[in-house]
């Protein structure tokens, strides 16, 4: 049978080797079922809340054209986050003959459909309400709320280098100037007086 992969990851917390992680999965299941592997569709730091994927809508059109026979994905809230999405792909495969199995349930089922898919609305939109208070609470903190504003981008902040240490000839002078002051200040400064900063330093009256 001719298999193909599909894979996808949105999360922040995910890294861009997850990709690869997911169709190297779904490489050693094909090898398992002894099923031949003709193509992979990917969808790369993109929510599964929406259909309209690069690689989501191609592996739609291929399978409309019978180019495969089984599409094989890690889990099937890798196609979509949303019920009626899963729903409509798994009736769409149907209709053209091809099998949905993921690596951790094999076949996919309608009962299948029905509870997965639930859960994984169900998680979607319990993450857009987290979402929202989270930007309900930036912006009460005088933030923006959301990402990048319009019309703005980012600037990398300078660097931050150390304060340079004084030379010698600095240190010397602020010492001499500390001592003058001083004796200045305890009333031994005299006008004409020569301190070690080699100048006649006078009185100030008031």
């Amino acid at each position: 049978m001719r298999a193909v992969i599909y894979a996808r990851y949105s999360s922040d917390n995910q890294r861009s080797e997850s990709i690869e992680d997911q169709l190297e999965v779904c490489r050693r299941y094909i090898t398992r079922m002894s099923w031949t592997l003709t193509g992979t569709y990917d969808d790369p730091a993109m929510s599964g809340s929406s259909r309209f994927r690069p690689g989501f809508q191609k592996l739609l059109a291929d399978a409309e054209e019978r180019r495969f026979d089984v599409v094989v994905c890690e889990a099937l809230d890798r196609l979509s986050r949303k019920l009626a999405d899963i729903a409509d792909f798994y009736d769409r495969l149907t209709f053209h003959g091809v099998k949905l199995y993921t690596t951790n349930m094999n076949e996919i089922t309608p009962m299948h459909i029905g509870v997965i898919g639930m859960m994984a609305q169900s998680y979607i939109s319990d993450l857009s309400r987290k979402t929202h208070r989270g930007q309900l609470g930036r912006a009460r903190a005088g933030k923006i709320p959301g990402g990048l504003a319009y019309g703005y981008e980012v600037i990398p902040a300078p660097p931050i280098h150390p304060p340079e240490e004084p030379s010698g000839t600095v240190m010397a002078a602020r010492l001499q100037l500390a001592v003058a002051w001083k004796l200045f200040l305890v009333g031994r400064a005299q006008p004409g007086i020569a301190y070690p900063a080699g100048e006649a330093v006078n009185a100030i009256e008031n």
